[in-house]
């Protein structure tokens, strides 16, 4: 009877840890020139890079009073970071989305799409 209850007990603050840390996660999404691209060759991320304008989103990391974006060190990464540096070399704007609970091994908010047109 004990390990009943003790194991719906468990179940129970397994799914409140759930939902708890679901409901603490935000998306955020912002417009505007990239400012900065930063590659990495000796660590991941792959690379970071900084939008003009976006300087909070939620637990997100900033520098130089900008949200510190991260790129992982994969093909979709790439593909991310030409795109970037498409739109930096035209002044064009891109728009880029993000959640704040995912982060790179350095703490860094992951990209998570990115618009440009």
């Amino acid at each position: 009877m004990f390990a009943k209850a003790f194991s719906r007990f468990l179940r129970l603050l397994v799914i409140f840890s759930i939902a708890s840390f679901s409901l603490n996660a935000a998306t955020f999404n912002h417009q505007g020139a990239v400012r900065d691209i930063l590659l990495r060759t000796t660590m991941e991320p792959y690379a970071v890079f900084y939008v003009e304008g976006f300087t909070a989103a939620g637990d997100c990391r900033t520098y130089d009073g900008h949200v510190i974006v991260s790129l992982d060190n994969n093909e979709k990464g790439k593909a991310i970071y030409s795109l970037l540096l498409t739109a930096f070399m035209a002044g064009k704007d891109v728009k880029i989305g993000l959640v704040d609970t995912d982060k790179d091994i350095d703490g860094n908010c992951r990209v998570r799409e990115v618009r440009f047109r």
